[in-house]
C-alpha cells in the first residue's frame, strides 16, 4: 500500500519500534531518524567526488570514432531523420561487424578482444576504386555498346567516392555529390537497362 508509514498506517520493525514516514525521513517512536527503509541496511556513504572508471570498450584509433560520429551527423540533415532510430541502426551494424570479426578470429584460433572496435567495425570495409571497377554491375555496364557519357559519369562517381574515402581518412570535409541521375535519350538506347 502507498500509505505505509503514514500516521494512519505506521510501520512496525522487528525490534518493536513504530516508524512513520514524513515524505523524506523515517522517524521511530524513540526519536531515531533515518532516510532508508526501517529494517534495511544503511546505504553506503557516497563521496562528493565522482570516481571515473575506465570505459570497457576501446577503439583502435579515436579518429575512426570521430569519422563515424561525423557520418551520423551528416545524416541529421536528411528528410525523415529519426535520431534514435538512426543511431540504433548504426550501432546494430557496428555490432554485427564486430561479431563477424570476432567469429573469424576465433575460427582461426586467436583470442579476440571483445571490447576493441577496429576501423572496419566502426566504418565498414571501404571499397577502393579498383574494387568498385571490378564489381559485376560496373563490368556489365562496360560490356554494353555505346553509352559513353553514362560510363564516364559512373567513372566520375567512382573517382569521387574514392576521393571522399581518402578525405574522410584525413578528416577533411567531403565533396558533396548528388546521386540522383536522369537518363535521357531516344527509345531503345538502354535507359531502363542501365
Amino acid at each position: 500500500p502507498s500509505d505505509i508509514g503514514s500516521t494512519y498506517n505506521p510501520l512496525a520493525s522487528q525490534d518493536g519500534q513504530i516508524w512513520q514516514h514524513d515524505g523524506e525521513l523515517w522517524t521511530s517512536d524513540s526519536g531515531t531518524k533515518q532516510t532508508h527503509y526501517p529494517g534495511s541496511p544503511e546505504p553506503p556513504k557516497s563521496s562528493s567526488k565522482k570516481e571515473l572508471r575506465e570505459p570497457p570498450f576501446t577503439c583502435q584509433d579515436e579518429k575512426y570514432t570521430r569519422i563515424a560520429m561525423r557520418r551520423l551527423e551528416r545524416q541529421s540533415n536528411r528528410v525523415g531523420f529519426g535520431n534514435a532510430r538512426t543511431v540504433r541502426t548504426f550501432f546494430d551494424s557496428v555490432r554485427e561487424r564486430l561479431a563477424r570479426r570476432i567469429a573469424k578470429e576465433k575460427k582461426k584460433g586467436r583470442a579476440p578482444n571483445y571490447f576493441l572496435f577496429t576501423k572496419e567495425d566502426l566504418l565498414g570495409i571501404a571499397l577502393n576504386k579498383t574494387q568498385l571497377s571490378k564489381s559485376d554491375a560496373y563490368l556489365k555496364l562496360h560490356k554494353m555498346q555505346g553509352l559513353k557519357p553514362v560510363k564516364e559519369q559512373i567513372g566520375n562517381l567512382i573517382t569521387l567516392g574514392a576521393s571522399n574515402v581518402q578525405r574522410e581518412e584525413e578528416e577533411k570535409p567531403l565533396i558533396e555529390v548528388m546521386l540522383n541521375r536522369v537518363f535521357l535519350g531516344n527509345p531503345g538506347t538502354g535507359k531502363k537497362l542501365t
